[in-house]
């Protein structure tokens, strides 16, 4: 569980921020300029701390223990990795790319976007964003609380169509003549709760790689994924929003939301691979792959 929490706790800042900068529009510009700007990140210093400080309380798990006492740590494990794990890196690196798409769109760049069609205040702004981020956290401990009791593939199956469906009817409901702003609201905070989907991506790198690699596995393709996903998720997703507002209620309008297919789809993918490679092998060999020590 705490693996597959760990999203939730990698975004455990995000919603502190944008709300300590919705006091910012008390401040006047020049303040901002000065010193207000500081705010959130003296804030988000102070949790990092807090953070490092429990960090000290933490215990390796029994898995970690266990192979080094019978001395399964291996030597080079990223050779390994490369040697051995071709499919889990190839599948994390996709699911990576999922990842990205949904917390680079919908949670940095979507509010802004938002923002210049529908007018909104810098409050408003920050208000959306923060829905946004509630029902994106709220969901990842959902699919993590039916991941440690169903089958993760069949949760990422379900998220993804929802993430598609809600994607298409969020861009469809913003690229418009005329939008409606609670329209336009309710699907944000639809498509923000199915991009919980990226949630699987942790889950899915914890077990497609066995537990001696598990590590370096895992932040090799990560790393790598996430710079490449990185550099081209923000400026695809410019280009498409700057078509859809000088192209509305058009085919082409839609091409952020047909993005969000092809991540569903990715994402779908990953699933049945994972159902063939890893879940559909049975319990015991699920257990071995998910957490072999010896």
């Amino acid at each position: 569980m705490l693996i597959y929490s760990a999203p939730f706790l990698l975004l455990r800042g995000t919603p502190f921020k944008p709300g300590s900068t919705s006091g910012f529009p008390y401040h006047l510009p020049a303040e901002l300029a000065d010193w207000a700007w500081r705010v959130p990140f003296v804030l988000g210093g102070i949790f990092d701390l807090i953070s490092i400080y429990l960090r000290r309380f933490l215990q390796e798990t029994p898995v970690f223990k266990k192979m080094r006492e019978s001395k399964a740590l291996a030597k080079f494990p990223l050779e390994e990795v490369v040697k051995t794990s071709r499919f889990g890196v190839y599948l994390s690196m996709v699911i990576t790319w999922v990842l990205t798409g949904c917390i680079v769109i919908f949670i940095l760049l979507m509010p802004g976007f938002v923002s210049g069609v529908l007018k909104f205040s810098p409050f408003e702004t920050t208000y959306f964003q923060m829905a946004g981020i509630v029902a994106i956290v709220s969901s990842s401990v959902i699919s993590g609380f039916l991941s440690d009791r169903m089958n993760p593939a069949r949760v990422c199956t379900v998220y993804a169509v929802g993430f598609a469906v809600a994607g298409l009817g969020f861009f469809h409901s913003l690229y418009t003549a005329s939008p409606m702003t609670s329209t336009v609201c309710a699907w944000y905070v639809a498509v923000c709760f199915f991009a919980g989907l990226y949630n699987l991506c942790p889950i899915f790198m914890s077990d497609v790689f066995p537990a001696r690699i598990r590590f370096s596995g895992i932040s090799f393709a990560y790393n790598i994924a996430y710079a490449l996903s990185g550099a081209v998720t923000p400026q695809l997703a410019f280009a498409l929003h700057t078509y859809g507002k000088l192209h509305p209620d058009t085919f082409g309008s839609l091409g952020l939301g047909f993005y969000v297919v092809v991540l569903s789809l990715m994402a779908i993918g990953s699933a049945i691979a994972m159902q063939r490679q890893v879940y559909g092998q049975g319990a015991a060999a699920n257990s071995t792959v998910v957490g072999s020590a010896a």
